[in-house]
This record gives C-alpha cells, structure tokens and sequence, in this order.
C-alpha cells in the first residue's frame, strides 16, 4: 500500500523525538512527491526535527519550499522554528520567527518562545511576551506550562536570575495559577523560583520560599534541597560547614533524600568563599565513601577550592588526576567514551596535555572529560601562579585563542 499524509506525519514525527533532519528531510522529500502527501503537518514536523538538530538553515529552506508549494505556515510551524532557535542560542532570531506567526498565536507558540529565551538567558524578553500573552485575545487559555516556561527563564536570566519576579508570579496564583490551572503551582514550578533566588544569592528568600512550601503541603525533593545547597555557596557568606551539616542531618533521616550530580558541587562551591580547603577534602571524602563517582561538576567545583585559596599547584596536581588531557577539544567526548576507542586515539588526546607516562587505558576511561569551565579554572590558576611555568605557558597558548578566559 502506497504511504499516505498520516504514516508520512508519524515517521517525521518520530525523527523531530529522535532530533534526526537528516532523515527528516529524505523522508519529506519522499511525501513530496506524492500528491496531496506534504502538508502542514509533515513540513512542520520535518522543520521540528530540523530545528532540535540545530541544523536552522535547513529548517528555513524547508519553510520557504512549504510556501512555495501553497501550503500555509500555522502556529506549529512557527513554534517549530523558535525552538530550533533556542537549541542554538539565537534569542534574536527565535524573537523574529514568533513574530512571523501575526494571527492564530498559541499557548504552545508562546512556550516555545520562553523556553528558547530561557535557554538563551534572556528572561527580560520573557517578562515583555508575558504581558503581551496576557493582553493576548487570540490565545484562548493561558496554561500553567506557560508560566513554568517563564519562571525557566527568569531563573536563567544572565547576568542575574531575575528572582524577584520569578517570586512575584509564584505568589500570583490567587490571581493567575489557580485560573489557569485550578490548582496552586507545582513543585517544578517551586523548585525553579528557587533556584532563580540561589542563583542570585539570595539566601534568606530560598529559605523562606522552602517554609511557605511547607505550609502549602508542597513537599521539597532533592532538586529543593540542591537550590539551598546553591544558596549558601552563592551567597558568598563562607556557608560551607552549615551547607555540609544540613546535607548530612539529611542523609541521617533515612527519608528517601537523594542527592542529584550538582548536590556535591554546591557544597564544594560553598567551601570556597572563605578558601576552605579541609572543609571541602571533608566533602569529597564524605562523596567518595558513599560510593558517588566525581562528576565534572564536582571536580571543577574543588579545583575552585584550590584557586581561592591560592594553592595553584594543589589545583593542577587535582586535576592531573581526575581529568584527561589539559585542552582538550570538546568535540572529543563522545569519541573518547566509545568502545571504539583505539589506543592511537587515546595517545592523540594525551598528547595534548604533553604528558610523558605510559598510558593506560581503563584508567583513562575513568577520567572525566574538562568543559569550558573546567579550561576556564586550569587558564586562571596557570595564569595566577602555578610553578610549571612551562607548562601553564602552553596552556595559555592553547586556551586564549579559543576563549577559554
């Protein structure tokens, strides 16, 4: 039997959740040339599947072949291409494409948009298209995922998290949650004014958000915890041996809390306000004997440690022995956590770090992988004083030119 708009509509479906253009744009292709196959919704999918690959010029060129074969854009579509916008961080770019969509705007357009400019840190923006969504006539219902969306992005508003207004609509749900959603907000919802507060450093209000939860019978979960956790070590107050005995009367209840991959790294982070380096090594060993594997979060978190309190060769010997390489590229990761990795693929990578030990191989597979912060922190405590003059010289040649400063 020949493929009809449906199974045409449900295999670009299934790509845009696997996030695969490439065989979006073969199988659309295919739909095309079949009468009546391509319309509205297998070019909108075959867009969305382009759009969560990141691959935005393709995504534009299928929009201009679906207008060019007489087939309307509508409000999907348009959502489409503002995620795709998100995914690469072009807050700009997500704005002009909402903007497209002049008539028939959704509440799923709209949460599109907030989450791209969440994702791109632009929680202004966010704040202007909710009063707009507000106002809005043409978009029937405001739903509460409207509103978890723009918490999202007041919590990621660069430079600082908009945590005031983050609050200010949480507290809004007389007027605005229960509306929308017949209930008071959601623990998500919760949990990212939270860490909008932490992220701000704003110790107190994290604190007494938690308390009303409380009195609301909203019960705080890990992703709670971790936002004090965050608070005190963004605080800046030299919280460390307070964050640490509030996370072990925790551990002690035998309640069920667990701690998430960033848990060890806010409380390491709290350490190195006062340049605390027993209390953090308490920590770390506190996470190794409860059998937690490091993280990159965690590791850079102590390396901080180290550089705040001027132990700069301390940093780099850490270092040393939990990561591979010194600049490595990030591109890297994936390869080097395949099975396939060769052991001419492995010195390739080491020999980046100019490093002359014989190398083996299981133990490098157990070593973490830098980020950009992790080549961020190594440039700084290269720059600051590391003895190995040489080698924090070639660091710094490597790392400048591509922006790890």
């Amino acid at each position: 039997a020949e493929p009809n708009a449906h199974v045409y509509g449900a295999a670009l479906s299934a790509c845009a959740l696997g996030r695969d253009g490439d065989r979006a744009r073969q199988i659309l292709s295919e739909a095309a040339a079949h009468d009546e196959c391509a319309d509205v919704v297998t070019y909108s999918s075959a867009i969305l599947a382009c759009a969560r690959a990141g691959m935005m010029e393709q995504a534009v060129s299928i929009l201009d072949d679906m207008q060019d074969a007489g087939v309307q854009p509508n409000a999907f579509t348009y959502a489409a291409l503002v995620e795709g916008y998100g995914v690469v961080r072009d807050a700009q770019k997500a704005m002009e494409a909402f903007e497209l969509c002049s008539e028939s705007r959704s509440a799923q357009l709209y949460s599109a948009l907030f989450l791209a400019l969440g994702t791109c840190g632009n929680g202004v923006s966010a704040l202007r298209y909710l009063n707009e969504l507000r106002e809005d006539e043409s978009v029937p219902t405001i739903n509460a995922y409207n509103y978890c969306c723009v918490l999202r992005a007041f919590e990621r508003n660069r430079p600082t998290p908009l945590w005031r207004e983050a609050l200010a609509l949480l507290r809004s749900w007389d007027s605005e949650w229960t509306s929308v959603a017949s209930r008071r907000p959601p623990l998500a919802a919760y949990n990212t004014a939270l860490h909008a507060c932490a992220g701000a450093g704003q110790l107190t209000a994290v604190e007494t958000l938690i308390d009303e939860m409380r009195k609301v019978q909203v019960r705080p979960d890990s992703n709670t915890y971790d936002s004090l956790f965050r608070a005190y070590a963004a605080s800046g107050a030299g919280l460390g041996d307070e964050s640490f005995e509030l996370f072990q009367r925790l551990m002690d209840t035998g309640k069920g809390y667990t701690p998430t991959p960033y848990t060890y790294a806010h409380l390491l982070n709290a350490f190195s306000a006062d340049s605390d380096v027993r209390g953090a090594r308490a920590v770390w060993t506190y996470m190794q004997e409860s059998g937690v594997p490091p993280c990159v979060h965690s590791a850079n978190a102590m390396i901080r440690v180290f550089m705040s309190a001027e132990r700069y060769d301390d940093a780099l010997r850490f270092y040393d022995r939990h990561f591979i390489g010194d600049v490595v590229d990030a591109n890297k990761k994936k390869q080097a956590e395949g099975d396939d990795l060769t052991e001419v693929e492995l010195q390739q990578i080491l020999t980046m770090a100019e490093k002359d030990a014989v190398v083996d191989i299981s133990m490098t597979r157990a070593r973490l992988m830098p980020n950009d912060t992790t080549r961020s922190l190594v440039y700084m405590v290269c720059e600051r004083g590391a003895s190995d003059a040489a080698r924090a010289q070639r660091i710094l040649a490597v790392a400048a030119p591509i922006g790890y400063v």
